[in-house]
């Protein structure tokens, strides 16, 4: 069955399932860098494609340190 969704969507989970499989193949650990570098493609994602989000809803990601919402 073929899929509605845009070659590029499709290859984005693609790549976020190799992601996540490369990560725990390393024992779940990413480097610091490629945890910076996840975060920003995230935040530019919740930014410039996802639906306008309320002011006072919590990120999808937030930067290495930052503290955590429960």
């Amino acid at each position: 069955m073929e899929s509605s969704m845009r070659q590029e969507v499709q290859e984005f989970v693609r790549a976020c399932n190799d992601l996540a499989g490369s990560a725990h193949e390393n024992n779940g650990a990413l480097t610091n860098e490629e945890c910076e570098m996840v975060v920003v493609c995230i935040h530019t994602l919740q930014t410039n494609v996802l639906p306008h989000q309320a002011d006072d809803a919590q990120p999808l990601a937030a930067p290495l340190g930052a503290p955590v919402i429960d």
